[in-house]
């Protein structure tokens, strides 16, 4: 008993004593206060930017729902102004002449740096809305997607699914249109040749270099003494060309791959050696799919959607496979007006979205849905109404205005991630 009171008082006194110490407050150091105040400020900042992606009225779909999912990639583009990094943009008609690229590519360069339209095909019908082009002879084109394409029996169609084949002398003139909406694509510093074969290239009177030689393609390139808005390629030889890259020397490319009639369900028809090198060394950092509007139309049934969505489903794994580095993006399609109901959808729109979203989430890539930022059934038609019009009278493509708006829209709800990003890093 006395032994249990001893140890009490012991404790007693040790309460004491500390209570005693307790009482002296302690006086943060400058440094501690600077801390406090940075913590603060952080957190506040997390909150806030955690508020707008909440309030978000076109979000993302990520997969398990993780926020964070572009952090990756969100992390090349702070490091863009130091190493390049690169996004692949891959679509049907809705993307020929840039026009929705354009603006994403312009709200990337002119935050995170960079200038030029990207990689380029060697024919462009009618032009874009960043650059024309004028070819002499017209080379011959392949390409595995699309009506009427010619095959090449190999399948070496490289990162763009098409190829060029140019015999003797050919000349490729690109000029960068001067737009003041587009203005970091209208110059250019960097020409860059993707290509195969035996022969010379030059850019401007400048011989290019090739930085890489391999069995599937090589990289001719040339840094300009300044600033360019004209390339003028001059090829001598017998040469298999996949693309011509316009870019700057550091910040952010955009390449805008417009594959009209396409369905998506070709990548994995390319051979290998013509395409994995230009992902890794372009730095390619994300990788966007928006496929649907050559599919949607002859569908009646589920069982029709199912079997789209099951073909689509191995290029989405194609490229996480071939392109381990960067993260996927899906977008889905635009809504489709019904020519025998204008003022409704395609009776299948629905049903696809809502498939290619449970896909995509699957294959543990991000996915947007178009068809619901766009405001769902009817949509098209209700932006065909807007003045000036924001459809195409068929009711399936966006007219300029239309491919602006929902181009930003896009943008804007990829950057709110970005932000989110950014306040937590």
């Amino acid at each position: 008993m006395k032994t249990k009171k001893i140890i009490i008082a012991s404790a007693a006194a040790m309460l004491t004593t500390m209570s005693a110490c307790d009482m002296i407050p302690h006086k943060p150091t400058p440094e501690e206060i600077e801390q406090m105040r940075q913590d603060s400020i952080r957190d506040a900042r997390i909150a806030e930017a955690k508020g707008q992606l909440q309030a978000c009225q076109s979000p993302l779909a990520m997969p398990k729902g993780d926020t964070t999912y572009l952090d990756p990639f969100f992390a090349q583009l702070d490091s863009a102004k130091k190493q390049p990094v690169r996004i692949m943009y891959y679509g049907d008609s809705q993307l020929e002449g840039d026009r929705m690229t354009c603006v994403l590519r312009e709200q990337l360069q002119k935050r995170f740096g960079g200038k030029g339209p990207g990689m380029l095909p060697a024919r462009l019908p009618g032009g874009t809305y960043t650059c024309t082009l004028m070819a002499s002879p017209q080379l011959p084109e392949y390409r595995n997607f699309g009506g009427g394409a010619v095959r090449t029996p190999d399948n070496g169609y490289g990162p763009r699914c098409e190829m060029w084949r140019a015999e003797g002398s050919a000349t490729l003139t690109y000029v960068c249109q001067k737009n003041d909406k587009y203005g970091h694509a209208a110059t250019f510093r960097k020409v860059t040749v993707v290509a195969k074969g035996t022969g010379t290239i030059t850019a401007n009177g400048t011989a290019l270099q090739a930085e890489t030689k391999n069995e599937g393609l090589n990289f001719y390139t040339a840094t300009l003494a300044e600033d360019a808005t004209q390339a003028t390629i001059a090829i001598q030889g017998s040469m298999d060309i996949y693309g011509v890259m316009l870019d700057g020397t550091s910040g952010v490319s955009v390449d805008n791959v417009a594959q009209r009639g396409s369905s998506g369900i070709s990548f994995t028809q390319v051979a290998e050696p013509t395409i994995r090198p230009y992902y890794d060394h372009a730095n390619v950092g994300l990788i966007i799919l928006q496929f649907g509007v050559n599919a949607i139309p002859t569908m009646t049934s589920d069982k029709q959607v199912e079997s789209f969505v099951g073909q689509l489903q191995p290029q989405v794994a194609f490229f996480k496979q071939m392109v381990p580095q960067a993260k996927v993006l899906f977008i889905g399609p635009a809504d489709m007006g019904r020519r025998t109901s204008p003022t409704l959808s395609h009776p299948m729109m629905g049903a696809v979205s809502k498939a290619l979203k449970q896909m995509c989430l699957k294959e543990g890539v991000a996915y947007w849905d178009m068809f619901a930022a766009m405001g769902g059934e009817g949509a098209m038609s209700r932006w065909a109404q807007e003045k000036p019009s924001l459809a195409s009278p068929d009711l399936i493509h966006f007219s300029h205005q239309g491919a602006e708006k929902i181009a930003t829209m896009f943008t804007e709800s990829l950057m709110l991630y970005y932000d989110y990003y950014d306040a937590r890093k």
